[in-house]
């Protein structure tokens, strides 16, 4: 487990330095990345334990508004979520994402 968190810490470190929300821990060894104007797609994830997720710049704005009972730390330009927070993000981050990615209208028949 301590290795599991010491890796995702590095990872995140690692990171490049434009804004996104990340994920890892994902199976096969899978990374998640998301921007704000992209759609946002399915994720698998077997097991919230090994699930750690940030995000910053406008991606952590929108997650901090749209999740407001979320744990933040005021004035972070990061904020990182595991287990039970990183997968309550994962599940419905397509519900505020709609806000900045309107969805696409149905066809006429």
């Amino acid at each position: 487990m301590i290795r599991t968190i010491a890796l995702a810490v590095a990872l995140v470190l690692s990171a490049p330095a434009s804004a996104e929300f990340q994920c890892f821990g994902l199976p096969d060894g899978e990374i998640y990345t998301w921007s704000v104007g992209q759609p946002v797609s399915d994720v698998a994830v077997l097991d919230p334990d090994t699930l750690y997720c940030y995000a910053n710049g406008p991606e952590l704005a929108l997650i901090a508004n749209g999740f407001q009972n979320l744990h933040l730390v005021p004035g972070a330009s990061t904020t990182s979520w595991h287990g039970e927070d990183a997968m309550f993000i994962v599940d419905n981050l397509v519900n505020i994402a709609p806000a900045v990615n309107p969805p696409v209208p149905a066809k006429k028949r």
